[in-house]
């Protein structure tokens, strides 16, 4: 198991490499453009050989990226579907040129529509940006379910795995949106459940990264809401059980938590769950 966070990579791309070092981390995520834009990443080739020599100097490994928020393949709107897909491009090869195992992103919304009319539209997208790229996996992330989000459960995320039928579609799975989707990651029973379930419709070996966050807000809520780990109603007793399943033990573990003097993601999460 590797232990890591999402850090900025303000002023410069490498300098998350820096932060990442300085709190710990052995493996990391970063946005590679703006997350409140879909405009393209732009990086000079300094900075990413910059970024990779560092990553390799501190044993950081594996690297993602995090795909900007308003990214929705599910979206009605033809334009916002196109820069959609354009977005997802240039991340894809950002992260081919930074040596990163991939990008991590939602499908989006669907705006009211049921899942089965938005499908079709998802796969195609997928295969249209994967059919553009190369190397780097797009790695969809399951939602915490509010406001008619595609992929809040194992059942749509394995479906449009299938559909896609590509190696280089993975999941990510985040413990906070999982719980706020209705598995109790406070005890066993509920981990066993998730487990289950992800196997059942996507297969474990399609989940290549976890998103370790705290709830802030109750099971079910269909919330968005990350807590410090222990603080939430998660809890460290969730983690400690989570961390001793072998399904999940053994991937890279990446914290997106408010931070304890809400600066985001630091050491003592870290160290915490290191300690469990």
């Amino acid at each position: 198991m590797k232990l890591g966070a999402h850090v900025s990579a303000a002023g410069g791309i490498d300098k998350a490499i820096d932060r990442a070092a300085k709190m710990g981390a052995e493996t990391i995520q970063i946005f590679g453009s703006p997350p409140q834009s879909l405009r393209p990443p732009s990086h000079t080739q300094q900075s990413t050989d910059s970024f990779k020599l560092k990553a390799k100097e501190k044993k950081i490994s594996p690297i993602f990226l995090h795909a900007p928020y308003l990214i929705n393949l599910a979206t009605p709107k033809q334009s916002h579907l196109e820069i959609s897909i354009n977005s997802l491009m240039a991340a894809l090869n950002l992260a081919k040129d930074l040596d990163a195992e991939g990008v991590i992103f939602h499908t989006g919304s669907s705006l009211g529509a049921d899942f089965e009319s938005v499908q079709g539209q998802v796969v195609q997208a997928i295969k249209k940006i994967l059919s553009a790229t190369s190397g780097a996996k797009l790695i969809i992330e399951n939602s915490a379910g509010a406001g008619g989000t595609v992929g809040d459960n194992p059942a749509e995320i394995g479906a449009i795995i299938k559909a896609v039928g590509s190696a280089r579609v993975a999941t990510c799975l985040d413990t906070q949106h999982a719980f706020a989707s209705g598995y109790d990651l406070s005890g066993e029973p509920g981990i066993r459940k998730m487990i289950s379930d992800w196997e059942t419709h996507i297969g474990l070996d399609k989940v290549i990264v976890i998103h370790a966050n705290d709830s802030k807000v109750p099971l079910g809520s269909n919330r968005d809401r990350h807590e410090n780990i222990g603080q939430g109603l998660i809890g460290k007793a969730g983690f400690s059980l989570m961390k001793k399943n072998g399904s999940l033990g053994e991937l890279p573990w990446i914290i997106e938590v408010p931070g304890f003097a809400d600066q985001g993601p630091d050491k003592e999460n870290l160290d915490i769950l290191k300690s469990l």
